[in-house]
């Protein structure tokens, strides 16, 4: 799938057998056009090797909304790559997210007092 690909999107959680997933072999089996999105965790993308991958062409650039490091570090190479575009890991964070996240939460809350199962639940 690396290799026919045009766009990687991430949609995985992070677990010790996805941590780093996309490494130096996979960006070298990646298209040179490729553009890699990760929105999901940062801890599946080897910074190294993307910024290396990006700099040596094996493929084209990359959006993230997550780094390695809550509060970027300024010397970043990530940062400073006109081919890599971050932006904060809050995309879920809109008015209408948060209005149904404390709506469920309310729900929850009542369901509990009324001695019901929960509608929502985390498992």
């Amino acid at each position: 799938m690396l290799a026919q690909s045009d766009i990687i999107s991430l949609h995985i959680p992070a677990t010790p057998e996805t941590s780093g997933i996309l490494n130096h072999e996979a960006f070298s089996k990646m298209k040179t056009n490729a553009i890699l999105i990760n929105t999901a965790r940062a801890a599946l993308v080897d910074e190294e090797a993307l910024v290396e991958a990006i700099n040596t062409g094996k493929i084209a650039g990359a959006g993230l909304d997550t780094t390695s490091y809550e509060t970027i570090k300024t010397a970043s190479p990530l940062l400073n790559h006109d081919q890599i575009v971050i932006t904060p890991h809050i995309g879920a964070n809109t008015v209408e997210s948060e209005y149904l996240t404390a709506e469920k939460v309310v729900a929850s809350v009542l369901d509990f007092f009324n001695n019901q199962k929960p509608i929502y639940r985390l498992n």
